[in-house]
């Protein structure tokens, strides 16, 4: 989710040498293509498993990564669908497969997958397979699912313990709650009071989150969500998403758990987590092996559940997944399947990608337990990655069920008309904002329907 740019140099003159093949500018050599979006530390991974299976079978798998946010990448893969360019093999979520689908860019591998004999696709979980099925035909192969717990720094809050400054009647955020068995799960007001207590001087902060990955957890808890049961409504505009918002307004702004605007300009939240400056912040199953490798002076780290409301609340985070899928103008459909199951069920998977490297959680069944319990994988409380989902503490992100993210992307774009800025007042209150911009999303989510109805209709 939070994917930085590293090189756009050095994408382009990937992509130009990754893809002059597709365009019919050299001769077909083999190889097959991969084009995945990844964090420097996971293209690492990425890349050892691509020079493993090449010894392993003497197929080149060409890896091109755009290390930059996730949605550039889904702007490259629609410029590839639209110029007749698509890689043999690429990263595909189940919101976004149905329109690659209805413009026919998309194999059915099924066929291809009973034919290998040589790993296990059975043994992914029944439920991720199933993500990548339609009318019984098989469109994609799971590679990885993910959550989003709240992250603690243990520096900073053994300092706030030192300095006589932690709440007393709260604790530790990796304790056990004895009522439950299970670790401690804070409430939107002992979270607040925790955040602020580790709040000192200019250096500490307690809090600062990533509002369109964190405020899921506070509008699910509410009671809030983001459209109708059947995702056709968009529901911002209702006391639940009013309530949460607000909460998580002002815990931005009003209760001294959170560094001020103009700090935040000079170093944003997530920079002040990798320098050890913030006792929580979420922490998501791609960040695991980029985290290990900070500062251990300034940072340990761990994950927790996200903040309830209330004690009679339920906690709540998302889940994504995503999986790969096959090119229809793929050369080599078998090559690519075999390399997928290969990637995502092999021993070398579970070695180099979830115990070496920890950028994913295991995706295949049999390695569940080995993973809880093998002490050399972080962090500490990583079984909340596989319980949460277990125990429903997750639900999908809304684009997961709509044709486009424009109605939802345009409510993240517009959100310092009430957070304001350096010199930018609030335009609004967030009751005012929500008020505004539920019927202006509405518009975008209703031309997505409309354009789902006019593809389909073109696809049959």
């Amino acid at each position: 989710m939070r994917r930085k740019f590293l090189s756009l140099l050095l994408g382009a003159a990937l992509l130009f040498g990754t893809f002059a093949g597709l365009a019919g500018c050299k001769k077909d050599d083999g190889s097959i293509t991969l084009f995945v979006y990844a964090q420097a530390h996971e293209e690492v991974a990425i890349r050892q498993m691509a020079e493993k299976y090449k010894q392993k079978t003497g197929t080149t798998v060409n890896v091109n990564a755009v290390t930059a946010e996730s949605e550039s990448y889904w702007t490259k893969l629609k410029s590839y669908a639209s110029s007749k360019s698509m890689p043999d093999i690429f990263y595909m979520g189940p919101g976004q497969m149905e329109y690659y689908l209805n413009n026919n860019q998309i194999l059915e591998i099924g066929s291809y997958i009973e034919a290998n004999t040589e790993y296990d696709y059975e043994d992914l979980y029944e439920d991720l397979r199933n993500e990548y099925v339609q009318d019984g035909k098989t469109y994609g192969i799971p590679g990885s699912f993910s959550v989003y717990p709240m992250g603690y720094n243990k520096v900073i809050i053994d300092q706030t313990v030192e300095a006589g400054s932690w709440p007393t009647d709260i604790p530790m955020p990796w304790a056990v709650d004895p009522a439950t068995g299970k670790q401690v799960v804070y409430t939107w007001d002992q979270f607040s009071r925790a955040a602020a207590a580790c709040t000192y001087g200019s250096d500490y902060f307690g809090t600062g989150l990533l509002e369109r990955w964190a405020l899921h957890s506070w509008l699910w808890t509410a009671g809030a969500d983001w459209l109708n049961a059947d995702k056709t409504k968009v529901t911002v505009d209702t006391p639940e998403f009013r309530k949460a918002l607000n909460e998580f307004y002002e815990l931005h702004r009003t209760r001294g758990a959170v560094q001020g605007i103009e700090s935040e300009s000079a170093m944003n939240h997530y920079q002040r987590w990798l320098n050890g400056q913030e006792a929580f912040f979420n922490v998501g199953t791609w960040d695991v092996g980029g985290f290990d490798k900070l500062n251990s002076n300034k940072i340990q780290y761990g994950v927790m559940p996200c903040p309830k409301m209330d004690a009679d609340s339920t906690w709540y985070t998302y889940s994504a997944f995503l999986g790969y899928s096959v090119a229809n103008t793929s050369k080599h459909p078998d090559k690519a399947v075999d390399f997928i199951l290969y990637y995502t069920t092999s021993q070398d998977s579970y070695d180099v990608l979830v115990k070496e490297n920890k950028i994913i959680l295991p995706s295949t069944q049999s390695k569940r337990q080995a993973y809880i319990d093998d002490p050399a994988i972080t962090p500490t409380g990583k079984e909340l990655f596989l319980s949460a989902m277990s125990e429903g503490h997750t639900k999908r992100l809304p684009t997961t069920f709509t044709y486009n993210s424009e109605w939802y992307d345009f409510f993240y774009s517009n959100t310092t008309e009430f957070w304001g800025g350096p010199g930018y007042a609030p335009k609004y209150t967030v009751d005012d904002f929500l008020k505004w911009i539920e019927p202006e999303m509405q518009g975008k989510l209703d031309r997505a329907l409309e354009q789902k109805a006019q593809d389909e209709a073109r696809r049959k």
